[in-house]
């Protein structure tokens, strides 16, 4: 009798991809006694069958064919699913303990060896018991070569590629983090396709330090990232004299710059950028007051859409201000915080509290893309830390804003509380 042993190596998803495939190994225990024998057996995963390819013709076996050949030439200590257990993790760190002579033609210590075997771990440890891990069957070379030919399996010519299955979980966490991702990426690109090319290459985003440092080549720039540093003052001088029409370019800038900034940084976005942000809402102006003058009544709803996707954005935009202005201690110590600087929700008050909120998101984007672009020559915003405090400070709820005169103008900074006002409106 020959004593030998079948090792079935099963590859699983949580290998690496060079060790999807299965390689049964029918080697000997005493080293060069006896020639090896090879049988590559094939599985997507646990629940489904085996497939080899020979020659024209498939052949299908039960995927634990491997395992319960050789429980059949154990001595049966274990029940089977216990059995095939330890034979599969056996199986497994055996293949693994190959991998630096696969990879990198580099010999494996014998001492290092690790074998999968047919039976319950040994009991005993001592130097004359010193054998494979689990107890190996007498069979004879006969009775497997009949075994394995009744498996109708042989070992292939040539090798045969097995497509690893993707992760269930992977593609399930894949797809729900991507989802706002490629919403946005698609609403960026579709409303970019209907923009006419000679504004797409006016407004193509730059490089940081493209426009020089003066005023009217900040207002007249094309988005840069790192975002260029607007402060309050400069927003002020470009809005007021065109009736806001210079905010709208300002707020395409910003949305492209944080978009291409995350882009950058992430490898993906949650925004829609200049083109998916401020498009929707200008096209739906431009269709739907005509046709609301008209009567009709797609005008109407055309113009409440605009209006509702500009809000969404606004909204969003305060969160990633916020989400950048504590991403590290660093920045927050720089930008002089404890806490993130905006109220989402105040970008849905009525005016004029909507505009407080707003220049303060106006001072502390500003402020952020200053202290990542190192630019410290920006000099002092006299309008957001002088002027009006309420711009620059930390963040401060409604009845703070109400009760502490402080904060509104530089006249009354050094005004006293409300004090008589403070018990009838209570935290």
């Amino acid at each position: 009798m020959k004593r030998f042993g079948i090792v079935a190596a099963f590859a699983v998803r949580h290998l690496s991809p060079s060790d999807a495939w299965i390689l049964p190994v029918v080697p000997s225990f005493q080293k060069n006694q006896y020639p090896a024998r090879a049988v590559r057996l094939f599985a997507e995963n646990e629940n489904e069958a085996a497939t080899v390819s020979l020659s024209n013709d498939d052949v299908s076996v039960p995927y634990d064919a491997a395992s319960r050949l050789a429980y059949e030439t154990s001595d049966k200590s274990l029940d089977y699913e216990e059995f095939r257990s330890v034979y599969e993790e056996e199986a497994i760190a055996f293949v693994k303990s190959k991998q630096p002579q696969k990879e990198t033609g580099e010999a494996v210590p014998a001492e290092k060896e690790q074998q999968p075997s047919n039976s319950a771990p040994a009991s005993t440890t001592s130097e004359e018991e010193q054998v494979p891990a689990v107890k190996q069957a007498d069979v004879s070379e006969d009775t497997v070569s009949a075994t394995v030919r009744d498996m109708t399996v042989e070992a292939p010519s040539t090798d045969v590629m097995v497509e690893k299955s993707p992760s269930v979980d992977d593609a399930r966490s894949g797809s729900s983090n991507d989802l706002i991702n490629d919403f946005c990426q698609g609403t960026n690109e579709f409303w970019k396709g209907l923009v006419i090319q000679p504004v797409k290459d006016y407004v193509a985003i730059q490089p940081a330090g493209t426009a020089p440092s003066d005023p009217w080549s900040k207002l007249t720039a094309p988005p840069e990232i790192p975002g260029i540093s607007r402060p309050v003052w400069l927003v002020i001088l470009g809005s007021v004299p065109t009736a806001l029409g210079w905010y709208g370019y300002y707020k395409f800038s910003i949305e492209e710059e944080l978009y291409q900034y995350e882009l950058q940084q992430e490898g993906r976005v949650s925004g829609c950028g200049g083109y998916g942000t401020l498009f929707p809402f200008v096209y739906g102006v431009i269709v739907g007051f005509p046709l609301s003058v008209l009567g009709i009544p797609l005008g109407d709803l055309l113009l409440e859409s605009a209006a509702f996707w500009i809000l969404a954005g606004q909204v969003n935009l305060y969160r990633r201000v916020n989400e950048l202005c504590t991403e590290d201690e660093t920045i927050m110590k720089s930008l002089n915080l404890t806490q993130a600087p905006l109220y989402e929700w105040w970008a849905l008050l009525p005016p004029p509290l909507d505009v407080v909120v707003g220049l303060r998101q106006v001072h502390f984007l500003s402020e952020y893309w200053r202290v990542i672009r190192q630019n410290e020559s920006e000099g002092k915003d006299v309008i957001a830390q002088d002027l009006f405090p309420f711009i620059s400070s930390d963040r401060f709820t409604l009845r703070q804003f109400f009760l502490e005169p402080k904060r509104w103008f530089w006249f009354t900074s050094e005004w006293e509380d409300l004090e008589q006002l403070k018990e009838y409106w209570k935290e």
